[in-house]
């Protein structure tokens, strides 16, 4: 084959088929040309809408005169000496997002040189037997991926075949052992790779050569550009599924000592009771024997009962778990309680932390169609998925109980779940059976026609007056909307929200913005009357406000979880009751992946929105519609538009793809038109999203997206290589300068000795996701779970080195061994140098706050 160009990629969603043709025709020179055309999956039968994806020309030659190559392994070898297993190179690549399948994993192991590498490929065990091929397309896909290992490039973008000058092949491949050799042209660019491949069998016997392979560079969205008129791969939800009987999952009953904070219907007692039947000792604490308003109140609990807690769980303390529309300040559970408890479990240093379980009762809505009776308590799921990422030593579990079930009821299922020491940690236990959550996709209906809104309608969005409400008022606007109400706290007080109204009533659209804060009823009353008195009826909401004030869960206060929590889920409930006589066409809550995911330093904002969500499910049990979207990350509006360039590259790091506001209106109208109450818009690199979150953590709730590469073990890092090679003198040295080298990469500083050995990494502006980042850096460099407070604890450089030293090599290294007297007096000192610390400066350190930014 000559002159091969692949012009466009072939994008497939998953669950789907495109039909493919391959077009040859006779040329003058006594070859064939050829063309690969796809249709889209609509048109096919019609034969109207297709893409060309390659071209290119086939020739026959006698072999034999063509090439007498034969590969001399050795002589290659030494001059690749570094090698790399199989494992590393898949890993690699699905750090890029290319997840292959078990017949793509030809590569057995590879040495690199300079801008060369050698291969040797086995057939999977997987394609024994499957002996029609001349070339399996998954060899063919190794051969390429071996050129883009040669390049030395650690980029997470990867090349994608654009041109092949000559694909010759020889002979069919008659062992299951091949070698594939791979040379860079030294015209190479940072955008471009070009390179030509060579096939030899185990005897050195040429099979096939690729030459004149050029590949571009190319992020996931340039690939999966095909993929964006539907989204699929954005698109998620939650789905329970029945996890069988629980004597399978039934973990050993050991004894030991239980914290038990009941709640007021009685299943926290009756549960005491079963527990102590078995032997337990159990401590059961209720709302009125400590003062939930004071967190000290915590504090000296556990400093009364010393020693370890098997587990604590904690249950929703609500005597009544319905909402009425006169619950206008109450909408939620009280989560101050919570949060004091949390963070004394935090500090109160426990040779063993406790399992933490968090209990329901009536909170999810395990299938749509069901009432969510506990609505109030919602926010405790989202909160808990926090609790699982910042302090997984705590292994939090969200159980949710039977509503209808009497507390004995309860307190039985509650009582055999705690027997189970499986990973599941969310939970909902219905009429004896147990189901457990998983991520998975969500599919959309079929609709037909564009969007339109009623011109003789008023719309609502909350938040409207901020970068990303803003955006969503023109679309309307674009889509028929005649009357907008746009509200805020400020009002259109910004030069960009007066001129956005300005263009929007240049466009014959009657906006009335209205100061208000739908977090007080009051305002939303008065809100409501002014629309009723100047402004059609209101036939639609799109609740979009609320606001930031992110901090690690041990430094947050009661205050700023209100301060978060009052504009979305308060404001939503008000916007709820005050509606409910309203012939509505739709009721859209913003919310957002943390409440689906959890998210670090974001406690407060995950359990807003989880009342968000909740309160999407209830509307639509009752027969009101309710869609509350779990977005990602948006682009140019939002937060994301005042995030610095750090956070941004963060977010990246993350595997995570901000929305651009075209895209996410798009998906915004498709959704409007379906019959659900939740669904997440998320675009997310999977291995990444997973490596950097859940690293050597198992969360059965992402199993549908945990690929083999990032099951799998990769071979131990470059760092714990060194420390084992390294005498232990040199030891601390090494991971000094490596502390060093991260935490320059964390403050983005280009000289890691700009770093003081004993300086304090706060003072540098080191913030709390910034400590959590450095920590995980050091996690998956070790290869070992560090406390999540590393950081906070050892706040200097050679803190984390003593500690890591100490705490953790030790037990890695057989030849460690204790401190030298002069490395205890250096301790000595350092410790020494930490706890004068006053406690006003290390409050200063620790509840160091990220700017707070109001979110529109």
């Amino acid at each position: 084959m000559e002159d091969v160009i692949f012009l466009q990629v072939l994008a497939i969603p998953e669950n789907e088929t495109r039909t493919v043709q391959l077009l040859v025709t006779p040329e003058n020179e006594g070859g064939f040309g050829f063309k690969l055309i796809g249709f889209d999956s609509e048109s096919a039968d019609k034969n109207e809408t297709y893409t060309v994806h390659v071209t290119g020309k086939i020739s026959m030659q006698d072999s034999g005169k063509l090439t007498d190559s034969a590969l001399d392994i050795q002589d290659i070898r030494e001059r690749c000496p570094k090698e790399m297993l199989a494992s590393e190179v898949y890993e690699m690549q699905a750090r890029r997002g290319i997840l292959l399948g078990p017949s793509y994993h030809w590569i057995d192991a590879i040495w690199k040189g300079d801008n060369e590498a050698l291969c040797r490929m086995k057939s999977p065990e997987i394609l024994k037997g499957a002996d029609g091929y001349q070339l399996h397309p998954g060899l063919i896909d190794s051969c390429f991926g071996l050129l883009v290992t040669a390049t030395n490039s650690d980029d997470d973008e990867t090349y994608i075949p654009f041109r092949i000058k000559q694909f010759r092949f020889y002979r069919r491949a008659e062992s299951s052992e091949l070698w594939a050799y791979a040379r860079v042209q030294e015209n190479s660019e940072e955008s471009r790779l070009s390179g030509d491949i060579q096939l030899f069998d185990e005897n050195g016997q040429i099979i096939a050569e690729i030459i004149g392979l050029e590949g571009r560079k190319a992020g996931r969205e340039a690939v999966l550009r095909g993929l964006r008129k539907n989204f699929s791969d954005w698109l998620y939800e939650v789905r329970w599924v029945e996890a069988g009987s629980r004597e399978q999952g039934a973990g050993d009953r050991e004894q030991g000592k239980w914290l038990i904070f009941s709640d007021r219907c009685g299943i926290g007692e009756r549960l005491a009771e079963r527990l102590e039947e078995q032997g337990e000792e159990c401590l059961l604490v209720f709302s009125d024997t400590i003062d939930t308003k004071d967190a000290h109140s915590y504090t000296r609990l556990f400093a009364e009962n010393p020693g370890n807690f098997r587990g604590i769980v904690y249950l929703a303390d609500v005597e009544d778990i319905h909402l009425t529309r006169d619950d206008s300040q109450s909408s939620i559970v009280d989560l101050q309680s919570l949060l004091y408890l949390l963070q004394s479990m935090i500090t109160a240093g426990w040779s063993q932390p406790p399992r933490l379980w968090l209990v329901t009762r009536g909170a999810v809505a395990k299938m749509e169609a069901l009432h969510l009776e506990g609505l109030c308590q919602t926010p405790l799921w989202g909160l808990g998925r926090v609790v699982s990422l910042e302090h997984p030593e705590f292994r939090c579990t969200c159980t949710d109980v039977e509503p209808s079930a009497t507390p004995e009821q309860n307190a039985q299922a509650l009582f055999e779940e705690l027997q189970i020491s499986d990973q599941e940690n969310q939970v909902v236990l219905r009429q004896g059976i147990r189901y457990v959550a998983r991520l998975a996709r969500a599919v959309l209906q079929e609709t037909n026609g564009n969007l339109q809104f009623d011109e003789n309608a008023s719309y609502l969005i909350t938040g409207g007056l901020g970068g990303l409400g803003l955006r969503i008022a023109e679309w309307m606007a674009e889509r028929g909307a005649q009357y907008l109400v746009l509200t805020g706290r400020s009002g259109a007080s910004k030069s960009e929200a007066q001129a956005a109204v300005k263009r929007l009533e240049a466009s014959c659209t009657k906006v009335m913005v209205v100061k208000a804060d739908v977090s007080l009823r009051d305002d939303v009353v008065r809100m409501f009357e002014e629309i009723k008195a100047a402004m059609p009826p209101l036939k639609g909401i799109i609740h979009a406000a609320g606001v930031l004030d992110d901090g690690m869960l041990r430094q947050q206060t009661y205050e700023r979880f209100q301060r978060v929590i009052a504009p979305k889920a308060d404001g939503a409930w008000h916007l709820h009751t005050l509606t409910l006589d309203m012939p509505l066409d739709f009721f859209v809550c913003f919310s957002s992946m943390t409440s689906l995911f959890g998210a670090t330093a974001q406690g407060n904002y995950a359990a807003a929105n989880a009342f968000m969500d909740g309160l999407a499910h209830y509307r639509r049990s009752i027969g009101l519609p309710g869609l509350s979207i779990n977005w990602g990350p948006w682009a140019e509006a939002g937060m994301a538009a005042t995030l610095t360039k750090r956070d941004q590259q963060r977010i990246a790091e993350q595997g995570l793809t901000s929305i651009l506001p075209e895209q996410g209106l798009e998906l915004l109208g498709e959704l409007l038109k379906q019959e659900i109450a939740q669904v997440g818009v998320i675009p997310v690199n999977w291995h990444k999203f997973i490596q950097h979150f859940f690293k050597g953590v198992k969360l059965p709730f992402f199993e549908a997206f945990i690929s083999p590469e990032t099951q799998e073990t990769v071979s131990e890092s470059k760092l714990l290589r060194q420390l084992e090679a390294a005498e232990m003198a040199e030891r601390r040295d090494l991971l000094i300068a490596h502390i060093r080298s991260l935490a320059a990469k964390v403050l983005d500083l280009n000289d890691p000795e700009r770093i003081g050995l004993r300086q304090r990494l706060f003072d540098l502006g080191i913030d709390s996701l910034m400590a959590v980042d450095l920590k995980n850096r050091l996690e998956a460099d070790l290869g070992h779970a560090l406390r999540s407070t590393l950081v906070f604890d050892y706040p200097m450089v050679e803190a984390i080195a003593d500690h890591l030293i100490e705490d953790v090599l030790s037990a890695m290294f057989s030849d460690s061994a204790e401190p030298s007297e002069k490395k205890e007096q250096e301790a000595d000192t350092l410790k020494s140098e930490l706890e004068d610390i006053s406690e006003a400066e290390a409050e200063a350190m620790l509840l160091r706050e990220i700017e707070k930014m109001e979110i529109n």
